[in-house]
């Protein structure tokens, strides 16, 4: 394999392993009638997957393609922007059956997504001193204060 073929491979493998919808199972959806629930288990579901070893290498990957000129160009933007296309719709559902305030949904998106970028970013980008025990912690009293700005 060349290495242009080698290259291609490895950034279709970079962006399926950035779609985060996979993460919103059968399972995860039976609790969108409790949603601080919904938010509490996705964001466990989302931290656990991202402190999988590959995860971090992917996420080392994708911090340092955030500025290069060259290489694989694939953006941080592109693993956020895929995630808020999914809370986006969530949300909206949520605000149209009065379950959340009526706001800026795109803004409720990004204040959910956010933090938990952060929260990776603070505790997983390191393979020999991840931290998941208290990404989980800071991202229940995330959801729980953001859950609270939101609700009805």
């Amino acid at each position: 394999m060349c290495i242009r073929d080698r290259i291609k491979t490895v950034f279709n493998e970079l962006k399926n392993e950035l779609d985060l919808i996979e993460l919103i199972d059968e399972h995860l959806l039976d609790k969108l009638h409790k949603p601080q629930l919904f938010l509490s288990l996705f964001s466990e579901k989302l931290l656990t997957h991202w402190a999988d070893e590959r995860q971090q290498k992917i996420f080392r990957i994708l911090l340092l393609e955030q500025f290069s000129t060259h290489g694989l160009n694939i953006k941080v933007d592109y693993a956020s922007e895929k995630s808020k296309e999914v809370w986006i719709i969530i949300f909206n559902e949520m605000m149209q059956h009065k379950i959340i305030k009526k706001q800026n949904i795109e803004i409720v998106s990004n204040e959910f997504i956010a933090p938990l970028f952060f929260i990776r970013f603070k505790y997983l980008s390191s393979t020999t001193d991840s931290n998941l025990p208290t990404a989980l912690r800071e991202a229940a009293q995330h959801v729980e204060y953001f859950w609270n700005s939101i609700k009805i």
